[in-house]
Formats: C-alpha cells, structure tokens, sequence
C-alpha cells in the first residue's frame, strides 16, 4: 500500500473558515483602527492557521479587488504547497471587505524595511540570465543598502524583494538562483525592466526542453541520460509519485545501446505511455545503459498509473518492460533518482 500525500482535513478546513466568518470583521476593523498589531487577533490567526498545519503561515495586506486578503503560505515549501491550494479551494467567494489567496501575490507598491535598513525599489539593480533550457532566470541583485548589510541580510532582502515583485509562486517557476552583490552588476536593469522580460518568458514557456547527458555506470558502462530540464514542480504539484518504466532492450549493441531500428520502438513505446497517462503523468526523463531504457514519470493517480501501464506493456510484445511507483512528495527522482546509476564523480 503506497502512502497517501498528505491532506488537510476536511472537518478543520471546516471549522477554520467557520471561525473566520465570525471574527473577519474584527480583523477588519481592528485594520481600519490601526488597533490589529495590539490585540488578540494575531495570536487566533496563528492558532488557527496552525492548526490545520504547523507548517502554514499567514499574512493580511491589501486586496487587489477587495479592501484586504488574507493569504495562507507555505513559505516556499513545495512539500506542503499543495495544503495551501485546499485552504483556498475551502474558502468562501470573495467580497468586498476580503479575498484569499495561497501564496503571497505580486504587490502594486513595493515597500521592504528590515534589519534597520530601507530598501527603497527604485534604487535596485537586476542583472538576469535566461537558461532557455531550464525556462528559469538566474538573478543577481543590487541594492546601495547591501553594502551597509550583511550578507544574510542582504540575500533575505532580494529574496523578499522578488516575492513582492512577481509573487511567491512565479518566483519559484521563473527564478533559477538568486544571489545579492554589493555593487551593481553588469548589464544591470530595474525592476520594472525585469519584470517585463518575465512577462516576455512567460508567453514561450514549454514545460517540456530534454536535453541529452553522458556519464559512467557505477559497473563502468556508458549511460545516455536525456532530462527534461524545463519541469516545473510548481505546476504539478499533486504529482507526488515516481513511475519507474524499465524496457530491456532486445539486441543492444557492444555499448548496451540499441540500433536505429530498435531505438524507433522504444521512442515510439515511450510516445504512446505518454498518451496512455495523459494528464496524469509528466515525463521527467529517459536513461539508457546497459541493454537497458528507463523511463522516468510522475504521476497524480497511482492506481490509473498502474492500470495505463498494464495495458501500455500488452503492446510492447516481444518487448518486455517492468514498472515500480513509489511516494515521492520531494521529487528526489527528479533530482538525484534517474543519475542513480551513475558512478560517483571525482575530481
């Protein structure tokens, strides 16, 4: 029996947002009184928010449509991220005093004070490098107050200054690596230019850019490694379980790999368990080695999973092909699972 991915329960969901109808308007006077900072609601909120689990957190700010939002996060944590999208399917609609969101959203005004330092957003200064096969921006950022900060100071502040420029979720999905200089960088823009060429990136994204790698088994054999370097957790985050597609090539070559002729099989076996899964599978890669082509998925129902891949593999013959799924909230497959054939690199 595989583990199930955790869930909020469906009788907290209830009794939290039965709780906020009876204290939002509290929230929202105590807002208007500047009184919120001093009274007991900060301490409910947390009590609640943490009860449903310990590792959300909360924050109210100015709605874009309504006057406030109330916003559940998981702080970056991509484990527990999918527990904050069920607060928000739970939450009633919208109206004109609140609305809900279940990461923290884009600001209209940026505004970052902390550690004693002002970090006004017109003085920040961008560079971005765009990896068109992982669709991601590696950034460096460059504020004057940086050189007065220090440097875990200074990297809080660019990674907040991001959250509040495109929001926590499009951090995660556009952002490679984030690193904080004390002076400016080269080919530095605005934040506003910025901003604008991840509008640009967000109009061509493919979710979907392989790119091919070699290296060396742990027996010594080659391995042909082709990742998809352009998936992004963040947008399929109820796929929480690895499939393992093993096919054992018929006649592979001296080197473990298969023909020409054979090769065509086995990519066009590999097309149709793509459209056997559909929707409920991502393909995260394919490694080859050893007489041997591994497939690489994740998937949101493991039960249908398992049903696809039955009836996949009765097309296969005189191919055969084993499969395994496994809980893997993490995607450490995608991380360190498809190289773990790999001989350990030295130098």
């Amino acid at each position: 029996m595989l583990p199930q991915p955790e869930e909020l329960r469906p009788d907290a969901l209830a009794a939290f947002w039965q709780w906020w109808s009876s204290v939002k308007d509290h929230v929202a006077a105590a807002i208007a009184n500047r009184t919120l900072g001093e009274s007991p609601l900060v301490a409910y909120i947390t009590t609640a928010v943490h009860n449903l689990s310990p590792d959300l957190a909360w924050e109210l700010g100015p709605g874009r449509s309504s006057q406030h939002n109330l916003t559940v996060t998981a702080e970056g944590n991509l484990l527990v991220r999918r527990l904050a999208a069920q607060w928000l399917a739970a939450a009633p609609p919208p109206d004109p005093t609140w609305e809900y969101h279940d990461s923290r959203q884009p600001s209209s005004h940026l505004h970052l004070e902390m550690g004693g330092h002002m970090f006004a957003p017109e003085d920040f200064a961008i560079s971005a490098d765009y990896d068109e096969n992982r669709e991601r921006f590696a950034v460096v950022l460059f504020h004057p107050e940086f050189g007065k900060a220090d440097d875990r100071l200074a990297l809080q502040a660019a990674f907040l200054t991001l959250d509040q420029l495109l929001g926590e979720d499009d951090v995660e999905r556009w952002i490679g690596t984030i690193d904080a200089s004390k002076s400016a960088p080269p080919r530095a823009v605005s934040l506003d230019q910025f901003k604008r060429a991840v509008e640009e990136a967000r109009a061509k994204p493919t979710g979907d850019h392989f790119v091919l790698g070699e290296g060396m088994s742990r027996d010594g054999k080659r391995v042909i490694i082709a990742t998809n370097e352009a998936l992004k957790q963040i947008d399929h985050l109820d796929h929480v379980f690895h499939l393992k597609v093993g096919i054992a090539l018929r006649a592979p070559d001296a080197n473990g790999f298969p023909a020409e002729e054979e090769s065509g099989h086995l990519n066009a076996f590999e097309d149709q368990l793509e459209a056997a899964l559909g929707d409920n599978g991502v393909h995260i890669g394919r490694a080859t080695w050893a007489g041997r082509r591994e497939i690489h998925l994740f998937v949101r129902d493991p039960a249908a999973a398992g049903a696809a891949v039955d009836a996949w593999r009765q097309q296969l013959q005189p191919w055969q092909a084993t499969s395994e799924i496994a809980y893997d909230p993490e995607w450490s497959a995608a991380k360190k699972g498809i190289y773990s054939m790999l001989a350990p690199h030295r130098g």
